[in-house]
């Protein structure tokens, strides 16, 4: 089954197609997409996720309460929807997550399409063309990663 994202569960397909209809039909050269917390991501202990949580539920939505309640323990962005021009590349918007995010200089932060990392050189126009949900967005998640030393809440 595929993934699902908070934003899918919020909204129905009809709704996240006229609106990315609608987005493509206003800025023809700018990519939709969504970008989410990763499941799973052990950026902090206890964030709420657990893989057996998330593949013995009945409903692939099941997961929103947990990644509800992560938001409390990860940091998250507070909007995921983004419109990108096509000619940029994931380095580019890995540079606007992390500035959104208020990341540490410890902390890195990966991105995945398809639970894949793509190229930081990747063009977003070549990437929604190939990958691309039928609803007409891009999906990604992110990840945080202390690195350098660690987190310092947990040093103390």
């Amino acid at each position: 089954m595929a993934r699902r994202y908070l934003y899918q569960c919020r909204n129905s397909f009809e709704d996240r197609k006229k609106e990315s209809t609608s987005i493509r039909q206003r800025y023809p050269h700018h990519i939709p997409l969504v970008c989410e917390p990763a499941p799973g991501n052990n950026n902090h202990p206890g964030n709420g996720i657990s893989s057996s949580s998330s593949s013995s539920s009945s409903s692939p939505c099941a997961v929103v309460d947990a990644l509800l309640h992560r938001r409390k323990v990860l940091r998250e962005l507070d909007y995921s929807k983004f419109l990108l021009p096509e000619d940029a590349s994931i380095q580019q918007l890995l540079v606007l997550l992390r500035r959104r995010l208020l990341l540490e200089s410890e902390q890195a932060l990966f991105l995945f399409l398809d639970d894949n990392m793509p190229p930081s050189s990747a063009c977003m126009g070549d990437l929604y063309t190939q990958k691309k949900d039928p609803d007409g967005f891009l999906y990604l998640t992110y990840g945080i990663e202390s690195t350098f030393g660690g987190n310092r809440e947990w040093r103390q």
